[in-house]
């Protein structure tokens, strides 16, 4: 053995190609928290609008109905028991209508 030549011999390994994971759980969890997140602070911003609107209005009773005289030229509304109208926009006949339909959406007896 002494004097024999040592031959090395290199073992080429082949590069194996891994397929790529997608985490598709991760994904969609994050696309759902960030779609419930940006529906929940539309929702906030709605509810701070209307409040807006409740505090700078303010509350008479026409026609034996209460509502919440607006300030400003907004479209007649009703939320929960609440109806908010600029009267001043509106004739008499007008006015009756809307109380009416807006007496029903607000189920005010």
């Amino acid at each position: 053995m002494k004097g024999e030549p040592t031959t090395t011999s290199t073992v080429l390994e082949e590069e194996s190609t891994r397929p790529v994971i997608i985490p598709w759980g991760s994904i969609l969890a994050l696309f759902y928290t960030v779609i419930t997140l940006g529906l929940l602070l539309r929702f906030v911003f709605q509810l701070l609008s209307i409040y807006n609107i409740w505090v700078k209005s303010e509350k008479q009773v026409i026609s034996g109905i209460p509502v919440h005289q607006l300030k400003k030229d907004i479209t007649p509304f009703s939320f929960f028991s609440l109806i908010f109208i600029h009267a001043e926009k509106h004739s008499e006949t007008e006015l009756s209508q809307i109380l009416l339909h807006e007496q029903s959406d607000a189920d005010i007896s």
